[in-house]
């Protein structure tokens, strides 16, 4: 999720669209990433996207980020805002189900982080 966000922040940032969250959201994705790849890469994970083309809540398409810069500034920011809110909210349901039931400390400790920001 957090790998799919980028580009719909970077549109974002390039159309110089208002959208408060956006900020928040990059700061949180830039700083939760290097600990979401290392435990990938340490649990010997296929270096593919296994989330690649599904249709997850919060999860932002390449098609979602084509539409959305297709818009007005203004309708980015809407829609923008909207996607992040829903990307933010399946998050942190994402992190509470591991928080709860994960059994990987440092995964676990990952997911009170998401929570906290």
């Amino acid at each position: 999720m957090d790998e799919q966000v980028q580009p719909l922040l970077d549109l974002v940032e390039q159309r110089g669209a208002d959208v408060p969250a956006a900020a928040g959201v990059r700061a949180s994705v830039a700083a939760e990433l290097p600990t979401l790849r290392a435990l990938h890469d340490e649990a010997g994970l296929p270096a593919g996207n296994p989330h690649e083309g599904m249709l997850m809540p919060g999860l932002i398409s390449a098609d979602e980020v084509a539409r959305a810069a297709a818009l007005p500034v203004a309708n980015l920011a809407a829609r923008a805002s909207a996607d992040l809110r829903e990307f933010v909210t399946h998050r942190a349901d994402l992190a509470r189900g591991e928080v709860a039931g994960g059994h990987e400390e440092r995964t676990r400790a990952l997911a009170r982080q998401v929570l906290s920001s």
